[in-house]
């Protein structure tokens, strides 16, 4: 998994939604490939999850994907685990 930082905020990257709006856009692999200037393969294996765009590369397809970018690329959102917070005020009371 690769974090991407655009904005000053940590993105993940989710190949299958890439899928999904490529599809939605009438695009093939090769299509999309050529726009980026990587190869189809690179596409296929990013659709997959087995690898991720370079940086340069993710900000390129953000810029082709216009306002379908926030679904290739999420905001991660950081989650505070409850149970780890109860267990340090515990050991802070011992």
């Amino acid at each position: 998994m690769t974090l991407y930082e655009f904005d000053g905020r940590p993105y993940l990257f989710d190949g299958a939604a890439l899928r999904r709006v490529r599809y939605r856009h009438g695009m093939v692999q090769l299509h999309l490939a050529h726009a980026l200037g990587v190869y189809p393969s690179n596409i296929s294996t990013w659709e997959r999850g087995t690898s991720w765009p370079r940086h340069h590369q993710a900000v390129k397809l953000r810029s082709l994907l216009g306002k379908d970018a926030w679904e290739v690329f999420k905001v991660l959102r950081y989650v505070r685990d409850p149970v780890e917070d109860s267990e340090k005020r515990e050991a802070s009371l011992h």
